[in-house]
Parts: C-alpha cells; structure tokens; sequence
C-alpha cells in the first residue's frame, strides 16, 4: 500500500517537471524582453553597479530635494508675509484681549508699517518703528511680549526701549516734549483733549545722590527745574498729571525734587502749571490732590475755603491765573476715607450735636463677633481695628467705615449688649457717604 503512494507521487513530480520545461523553452524570449522591459522602467529605484553612477544618481536625487524644500520655504514665506500684515497682527491682539479697544484705534496710525521689515536684523529701526514699539510696550506690554516671544517679530528688546527713553530730556521741570504732545493731540480731537483735570501727589524718596553718564552731572539734590545748582539733598518728589474728562488717558506734565516745599510756592507752581496748559489752549476745570495739611493751606491762597464754619457752605473753587473761570477742587476720596478712619482712632471720642462719636465701639465689635464666631454682616476683623501698620490700605478703612458696620452696631444695640449702649451718633458718623463709589460695596 506504502508503495503505491510513492509511486503515485513519483509520477506527479516527473509530470510538474516536464510541464515547466516545456513552457519555459516556448516562452524563453517574450520573459527576457519582459524582464529588460522592467529593468528599465519599473525598477527605478535598483542602484547601478558602477559607484559614479551610483553618486550621480545621487547628486541629481539630492538637487531635487533641495529644490522643493526652497519652492516650499518660498511659498510659507509668502503665505506668512500675507497673513502678517499691522492690520491682522492688532485684530490678533484684540482678539487675545491683550490691547484694548483704545489702544487698537491708537495703533491703527501704523497700518501702513510692514511687518516683514522688522525680522530683518542688522537694520536700524526707522522713526515709525521706534514710535510703534515704544507705544505698544507701553500701554501694552504683554502684547508685546507675545509679539516678541510667540509670534517672533523682531521688535526692540526692552532694554533698547529704556535706552532709547534715557536719552530724552527728563529733568525735572515743565516736560516741553509732553506739553507739545498735548497740543498736537488736542488739535486733533479737541474733545477729548481739551478739557482736562490736574492731579497733584507727593511723596517721600530716598536721600540719595548719584552720577549721571548721559548728562555728566549728579542728581539727587533739591531741582525745581531752573537748573540751579542746590547743595540740599531732595527728599520729597511732587508730579503734576493731567487726566482726560472725555476718553482714558493720563500725562504727566511736570515734577520737582523738593526739601520741605511751602505751601507758597506750591502754589506758584500750579499757578505756573495752569498758565503753560492755557497756553496750548487745555483747559483746566478741576483740580484733585491728597487732603494734606500743606494742600489745604494752598487752595486757601489759591482762593478757596475749606476751614470755614461747618454751618456754612464751603468754597471749593478759585479763579484760573490768566481765564478767571472757576476751578474746582476735589480732595482724593480714598486719602480722604483714611484720613477720617485715623481721626476717628486717634480723637475719639468726638463729641457732636448728636452724642460721642467713639472708637471703642467698633473694637467691641470685633470683640464680640469673635467671642461668638459669627460676623453680624460685616468685614471688621483684627486687622481693621489694629491697623497701624497697614494705613495705607484704602480697603480696611473702607470696610471699617461701611453701612454694614453702622447696621451691626445698631443691630447689637437692640440686642441689649451694654458696650452699645450710647452708639447712635458714631453709627450715624459711620453712615455719611465720605466716599460714595466705595461705600456701597461693603
């Protein structure tokens, strides 16, 4: 039986053979034309067998691909010098909520700088480029920031901005540059340009003289702009700034480095701030300043009075040096909160037509609000009755002299707790509106 099936598989293999000869030998030549056919087509990628054809077929392979990578570039090139124009980079940024609406309307001047001129390194900026770049730093240096850091626009780095500023005339004094500024802006638009208010500040600096490279010389010393040679080293720095009624802007226009100003020439001074704004035709119609001693003191020989009898209307304005026109005068309302928060610590009690006006009622207050862990809808905690060393934070004097507080100190009284026994005049004194855009928060 075994060998029965060797034979029947001797005869298949003989016969597979036979068959395959047979159709090789009538088909010999259409398979090696077929075959040279291929080689010579199909089999592109088939490496020849001489090494120089080998590298030229490689040279001319490699010169192919250097020449899409660069229509490639090229064509990104274009793509994104179409794409990066002023007027998509500014609709980008308001997009982003990096610039405002104002800034992007301030901005659209340069519609015309082409942005492709800025990636080219070695070049010095032009005048519109400089002017841009420091616009855009800054009212908006985070804009600037992602122009600089993700969209890789070669804009100046910073340090070059501060440079370029360090070489304009910044002593102290009238700012020429500023007042041309205004003027130039106010023919433009006398709207929002041409009514204005002057703000006044003060403040403590540091007792320090040092040597300038740009101008040679050492500053740090008493400077009202007159270029006299002072030997009192400044301790006091006052700016003058112009705040737009119409539209949100601000400039300042003027500072001095002072020792102990008077309130006499203090007030040549703004006399002499108000004369140079008329003369580029800004109007002033209100003045604002800190509630200082030596501001009040200055408004009384401006014209005003502020220190007449409580029973009497006060007069808040004085007549314009060269128009005559009244200006008013409005004490900062937050300087002002912390003013009558200190007093009313530092004097209590206060008596009036009403009772005595007291501190102590407040810090019972908070005394009784922690013993019972509640807080009777009101935000006075340690921190608002030990203040002394956080003054200067508008926030806690303005939580301590709320409505919610004047509220809780009734609240308490009705509730028969002794220490509140004579609180109605201090909750009345609480619950005068000093500084109304504040008080109804709390």
């Amino acid at each position: 039986m075994l060998l029965c099936f060797l034979l029947e598989d001797l005869n298949l293999y003989l016969a597979y053979n036979l068959y395959i000869c047979i159709f090789w030998q009538n088909n010999r030549e259409p398979l090696e034309s077929l075959s040279r056919k291929r080689q010579a087509t199909d089999h592109l990628y088939s490496l020849p067998a001489c090494p120089k054809a080998i590298k030229a077929k490689l040279e001319k392979a490699s010169a192919r691909v250097r020449k899409l990578q660069r229509e490639k570039s090229n064509s990104l090139r274009r793509e994104k010098r179409a794409k990066m124009n002023m007027q998509a980079l500014l609709e980008e940024l308001k997009e982003k909520n990096l610039i405002n609406e104002e800034l992007k309307d301030n901005l659209e001047c340069y519609l015309d700088l082409l942005v492709h001129l800025l990636s080219r390194q070695g070049i010095e900026y032009t005048k519109a480029q400089r002017d841009f770049a420091l616009t855009l730093h800054l009212h908006g240096p985070k804009a600037y920031q992602y122009l600089r850091e993700t969209l890789h626009i070669h804009l100046p780095h910073p340090s070059s901005l501060q440079r370029w500023l360090s070489s304009l005339d910044a002593r102290p004094g009238l700012n020429k540059m500023m007042l041309d500024m205004l003027e130039r802006r106010r023919q433009e638009d006398e709207v929002k340009y041409g009514c204005v208010t002057l703000m006044l500040d003060a403040m403590s600096i540091k007792n320090h003289v040092q040597y300038d490279p740009q101008t040679q010389t050492m500053f740090g010393y008493v400077d009202m702009g007159d270029r006299l040679n002072e030997t009192d080293v400044a301790s006091d720095v006052h700016v003058f700034m112009v705040v737009g009624l119409q539209g949100y802007w601000k400039a300042p226009i003027v500072y001095y480095l002072t020792r102990s100003l008077t309130p006499q020439s203090q007030t040549a001074l703004v006399e002499h701030a108000l004369e140079e704004l008329h003369r580029r035709q800004i109007r002033v119609v209100c003045m604002t300043m800190d509630g200082h001693a030596s501001n009040v003191s200055m408004c009384t020989q401006l014209g005003c009075n502020l220190k007449a009898d409580p029973c009497e209307p006060l007069k808040t304005h004085f007549p314009h040096p060269v128009t005559r026109e009244d200006v008013f005068v409005m004490m900062d309302a937050c300087h002002m909160l912390k003013l009558t928060r200190n007093m009313l610590q530092a004097y209590s009690p206060i008596r009036s037509i009403t009772g005595s006006i007291n501190w102590k009622y407040i810090v019972h207050l908070n005394n009784v609000q922690k013993k019972s862990g509640l807080h009777a809808a009101n935000r006075v905690t340690d921190k608002h009755v030990n203040f002394a060393n956080q003054k200067m934070k508008v926030s806690l004097a303005d939580q301590t002299l709320s409505s919610s507080v004047a509220v809780a100190l009734r609240t308490l009284q009705e509730l028969g707790y002794a220490e509140f026994k004579d609180c109605e005049a201090t909750s009345e004194f609480i619950k005068v509106p000093l500084c109304p855009g504040l008080h109804h928060k709390h």
